[in-house]
C-alpha cells in the first residue's frame, strides 16, 4: 500500500521488495483495483531481492525490527543509499498495553536498537513523526 501511495504522489521508480510473494502478489492486485477504481494506469516493479545499486531512498515500513542486529548492519552497511524512511514501533504505554507488554512476534530488535545501528553507521535522524501514538516515523540520512 505504501508503494502504491508513492506511486500515487508522483514517483516513478517505486520498487517494492518483500521476501514474502504472496504480499507481493496483493500488492499487485491492490495496484489493479486503484488503476480500475481511479481510472490511472500506474505501473509498480516487484522483487524478492532487494537491488544493488541505484536507489535514492529505501522506505522500510515495520522490517528492520525483524532483523537481528548483524543482519540490519550488514544491509545498511552494503547499500549505498544516503536516506531512508523507517516506521517503528514506539512501544510507548498503549502500544505495550496492546501487545500485553509483550515483545511481538518476530521482533529481534527494539526500536532504540536498531536508531542506535543506523547512527553507528554514519546515519542522522533528520526528521521524526508520530503515527496514531503506536508507531514513529523515522527519516534518516547517512552524514555527509
Amino acid at each position: 500500500m505504501f508503494s502504491i501511495l508513492l506511486l500515487s504522489l508522483g514517483y516513478k521508480n517505486v520498487l517494492s521488495v518483500d521476501i514474502n510473494e504472496k504480499a507481493l502478489q496483493q500488492g499487485v492486485s491492490l495496484l489493479e483495483f486503484y488503476n480500475n477504481t481511479c481510472g490511472t494506469d500506474l505501473a509498480l516493479d516487484i522483487s524478492g531481492e532487494m537491488p544493488h545499486h541505484g536507489m535514492d531512498l529505501i522506505c522500510a515500513i515495520d522490517v528492520f525490527e525483524h532483523l537481528t542486529p548483524e543482519y540490519a548492519r550488514n544491509t545498511i552497511q552494503s547499500k549505498n543509499v544516503r536516506k531512508y524512511l523507517l516506521n517503528l514501533p514506539s512501544e510507548n504505554f498503549p502500544y505495550n498495553l496492546g501487545t500485553g507488554f509483550h515483545r511481538e512476534p518476530g521482533h529481534k530488535m527494539r526500536y532504540f536498537e536498531v536508531i542506535d545501528i543506523f547512527e553507528d553507521c554514519g546515519f542522522a535522524i533528520k526528521e521524526k513523526k508520530r503515527f496514531l501514538g503506536l508507531f514513529n516515523g523515522y527519516l534518516l540520512e547517512r552524514a555527509s
